[in-house]
């Protein structure tokens, strides 16, 4: 498994609508935080399974099973990253 990592064509509009919306500047800046992070989250992941022989050698691969790609979608609009008002209740142990 691999993953694939790519530029979002949309963060420049994104922060700049981000700025222009009606939170208030430390929500404004948190959601920015938030999206120059997922520069960090994979796209997609390369998934690359084989059949696997052994021989007097080692092993060797024999043959692909599984050469997929699953992409890993993230919402992306000034609206879809909900921020809490008040912080978590704390666990007691």
């Amino acid at each position: 498994m691999k993953p694939v990592y790519g530029r979002r064509g949309d963060k420049a509009g994104l922060l700049a609508a981000i700025h222009r919306g009606t939170d208030t500047l430390d929500a404004q800046r948190i959601k920015s935080e938030i999206v120059e992070a997922e520069d960090h989250v994979p796209s997609a992941l390369q998934i690359n399974a084989w059949l696997v022989e052994e021989t007097s050698r080692g092993s060797s691969r024999k043959g692909a099973i599984i050469s997929r790609r699953l992409e890993n979608p993230v919402e992306r609009a000034p609206n879809s990253y909900f921020l809490r008002r008040r912080p978590s209740p704390s666990r007691s142990t």
